[in-house]
Formats: structure tokens, C-alpha cells, sequence
């Protein structure tokens, strides 16, 4: 069953109070049936802060899981500032198709869902080498902000401006296992790293090394 709240859904005019949703978890719950809130418009900056709360809220009162349609929201629970609760495409992202469905349900899942991921360089003469291993609970949101951070061209795991601009290099992102349990996923992430060896890391859990030693290695790397 799903229920709109009082606030952030297309429902919102249903007035149900964080009291009234309570009640109703709790009745259907005895009978084993899952209550899912729709928290699915699009958010400005101002209320994502009070949707995030409401999402806190609605997991102490065990909602079984949340609707939604601003990936604002994936954003803060990468960022760590939602609890592990269920998010649920809404078909307010324009799921009207059979193909859509599918999107949603396997390729898009599975490109955001938490898992190790790997950061790779490669250029017309290097074969592809392996610069960077992390985790997330979000794996497409985390790798949008390394590129995000790459693209300044400041140092970020060894890239200058004038490497970026180069038209001779190509940035691999990749999933390199899909594991949805973080203590597991925080352990693989770290034998990852020591089985790998990514070249911009210490070797220190996840630890990238400072930025000039980080520019010597991808220098060498792209003129060796």
C-alpha cells in the first residue's frame, strides 16, 4: 500500500499527520503488509533539508519504504544522511513503458546500487590502468563526483587541466561488485585495494596520496 504524507508527495493534500501514518504501519504490519510513503515531487534546495528529516522520521516509525522522483534525494543518502530504508522509483520519472520499467528495475538499480567500483585511465597507446578503488551505497552518484572533481583539473587523483583537455584520454568508470551489506562491502573495498594496488592510493584503506606525488605518478604514467 502506498500513502502520501503531509508534505514533499503529489498526495500531500491527503493531510496525513507522521501520527496517522504510524497507525496505519502499525495495523498493516500485522498483517504483513508493506505501507510505502510518496515523497515524489521535485524538491528545491530548501526542502530536500525537510524531506531528509521526514525520511529519518518515517524510518523510526518503520515505514517499509519511500516513493520518490528527485535523485536530490539518492544524493543524500550517498552523502550518509538517510537511514537504510527503501527507495522506490516513482513513476512521476516518466515510467511509462514496458522498457522503462526494465531500465529502472535492472540496468538503473544496478548502476546506483552500493558495490566497489574501480576509476581507470586509459589512453590510444596505454591499456586501461586502474587509479582508483572506493565504495558507496550509490556507486553512480559517487563516480558523477569524481568527475565532477576530475574536470577542475586542480590535482584530483593526478589530473591537471591540460591532461583533462587532452582529446587522447579516456576515464573508465566501472562496477566491480555489487554488495549491499557495508560492513562486507567496506572489507572487500579494502582487500580490493591491496590485491589491485590502484596507483593514486596509498594503500592505507581508502586513502588517495598527497596531490603532487598523485601528478608525478600520472605524469609518468601518461609520457612512460
Amino acid at each position: 500500500i502506498y500513502m502520501g504524507a503531509n508534505l514533499y508527495g503529489a498526495r500531500k493534500n491527503a493531510g496525513n499527520s507522521l501520527s496517522d501514518i504510524e497507525d496505519v504501519i502499525n495495523y498493516a504490519h500485522k498483517f504483513n503488509v508493506k505501507i510505502y510513503i510518496t515523497l515524489n515531487t521535485i524538491l528545491d534546495d530548501n526542502e530536500l533539508k525537510g524531506a531528509v528529516e521526514l525520511i529519518n522520521k518515517l524510518h523510526k516509525i518503520h515505514a517499509d519504504g519511500v516513493i520518490i522522483q528527485d535523485f536530490g534525494i539518492l544524493n543524500e543518502a550517498y552523502m550518509g544522511n538517510l537511514p537504510d530504508i527503501k527507495l522506490v522509483a516513482s513513476t512521476q520519472c516518466d515510467i511509462r513503458t514496458l522498457d522503462k520499467v526494465k531500465f529502472f528495475e535492472n540496468e538503473f538499480v544496478e548502476a546506483i546500487g552500493a558495490g566497489i567500483y574501480g576509476v581507470s585511465v586509459q589512453t590510444s597507446t596505454k591499456s586501461k590502468e586502474l587509479l582508483y578503488v572506493g565504495e558507496s551505497v550509490f556507486v553512480l552518484v559517487r563516480c558523477a563526483t569524481h568527475l565532477y572533481e576530475l574536470l577542475k583539473g586542480n590535482g584530483y587523483l593526478g589530473f591537471t587541466k591540460e591532461m583533462i583537455e587532452s582529446n587522447d584520454i579516456t576515464l573508465v568508470f566501472e562496477l566491480l561488485i555489487s554488495e549491499s551489506d557495508k560492513k562486507k562491502r567496506k572489507a572487500r573495498e579494502k582487500q580490493l585495494i591491496k590485491d589491485m594496488h590502484p596507483r593514486m592510493q596509498s594503500g592505507i584503506s581508502d586513502r588517495v596520496k598527497p596531490i603532487e606525488d598523485m601528478i608525478g605518478e600520472m605524469t609518468n604514467l601518461l609520457n612512460g
